[in-house]
């Protein structure tokens, strides 16, 4: 991947790909995670999507996408670490399959700023019913989240394990924040997200990068970069427990655990061999045993974080299995911990990781989203580079990795029925 700096805090980088037949632009706005401006953060993406100052409305939009042989755009918020990113992506057919020699990645790419710096405005801010509009469907995704109780849970692990930490805020924001949100205030918020923010802009596949630095180099200028960075949680001095009653099918317990990962003494690829080990796949621990041997849960797994060094585990169960399956999973983090990994694990773990970090080709957004994970991570690891460090890793290096994860949050949602 080749980077460029255009501008102050703002980057492009190039992931060259010719076997796909599109072109993929992605740009990346760094936000610190905040309940202040969570909301407003959610809320953008949606409402600059809805219309621009030239095409003023979605129909118009979709129609010009339609001219650039059926391009797309789209935009959303992620949460990575103590960060929210504001999220665009734009997608065409590469130019060398273009009709007519059109220059379609240069029609996308225009179309694409159009739509986060010319923005649809009425008297100076945005459209009153385009807000309305989309804070009624932002606030509807916060409430369906109680719906699905898996993730419900994982979710209230995550924010009682990190309540008054900028961590434990969802990158939706809450129900409280989104109903104030004026028309005014989101509009002041979003120059502010202009000027003031990290931008990483990721061109993957077959495009003239010179063109797309000239597009973008007259709009980012004479900018206040505001930086942040993501703390880790370490661990605490005793574990928090929080219950909580629904009415449901099946409970959930939910385990939030620091790893104590250490970079200056071994690859997070042997974290990620860890927790593969323990919960991520079929030939885990936590499935073969807790689930399938044991019939405790109806899922268990395992997943880590690696900007905030932590683990969750998250599992189905009956509420009455609650002391067997806690103590079980706890067991099988022992057994990790202990080096009673078993060749099947091991080499199923291996294999395991290597499929996911290679799929990772399969799409120019997976391929966008890994190199953006490394750029997060402070690496600059190719996925050859990754798939080889998984290959070489060792039973030692798994255990020396997995040695210091301590449980800090057990999060239990009872059922009532």
């Amino acid at each position: 991947m080749k980077t460029v700096q255009i501008t102050e805090g703002v980057f492009l980088h190039h992931i060259p790909d010719n076997k796909f037949k599109s072109a993929t632009v992605s740009m990346f706005f760094h936000r610190p995670l905040c309940i202040e401006e969570a909301s407003m953060n959610a809320l953008l993406p949606a409402v600059l999507k809805r219309g621009t100052s030239e095409h003023k409305d979605f129909g118009e939009i979709e129609r010009r996408l339609m001219d650039l042989c059926g391009a797309s755009v789209s935009g959303a918020v992620l949460k990575r670490g103590d960060s929210q990113l504001l999220f665009f992506e734009a997608s065409s057919l590469a130019n060398r399959y273009a009709p007519d020699g059109e220059d379609l990645v240069g029609g996308t790419v225009d179309l694409l700023l159009e739509i986060i710096l010319k923005p649809y405005t009425e008297q100076g801010v945005f459209s009153e019913s385009y807000v309305a509009s989309e804070k009624k469907n932002l606030m509807e995704a916060i409430e369906a989240m109680v719906n699905d109780k898996m993730q419900y849970a994982l979710w209230r692990c995550t924010e009682e394990m990190f309540k008054g930490e900028p961590y434990g805020v969802h990158e939706l924001g809450t129900l409280e924040t989104v109903e104030t949100i004026t028309p005014q205030a989101l509009y002041a918020h979003y120059k502010k997200v202009l000027s003031e923010s990290r931008i990483d802009v990721f061109v993957c596949g077959s495009a003239d990068l010179e063109s797309v630095q000239s597009k973008l180099a007259p709009h980012f200028c004479a900018r206040k970069v505001e930086a942040f960075e993501t703390k880790p949680k370490l661990a605490g001095s005793e574990v928090k427990k929080v219950t909580e009653t629904f009415d449901a099918s099946q409970a959930k317990l939910t385990l939030g655990l620091t790893t104590g990962f250490d970079a200056k003494k071994h690859s997070y690829v042997h974290m990620m061999m860890a927790n593969s080990i323990l919960g991520s796949g079929v030939h885990s621990k936590l499935f073969n045993n807790v689930r399938e041997k044991l019939s405790l849960a109806y899922y268990a797994f395992s997943r880590i974080d690696r900007l905030k060094q932590t683990m969750i585990i998250g599992m189905g169960i009956e509420k009455e299995n609650y002391d067997a399956a806690y103590n079980e999973t706890m067991a099988q983090l022992a057994a990790l911990q202990k080096g009673e990994i078993s060749d099947y694990e091991f080499e199923s773990a291996k294999a395991f990781l290597v499929n996911n970090t290679i799929s990772s080709t399969d799409s120019q957004t997976a391929m966008t989203a890994y190199y953006l994970s490394a750029m997060l991570n402070g690496e600059t690891m190719t996925i050859e580079e990754r798939v080889a460090q998984i290959e070489a890793t060792t039973r030692e290096d798994v255990v020396a990795a997995a040695k210091d994860i301590r449980l800090e949050m057990i999060y239990f949602l009872g059922a009532n029925s």
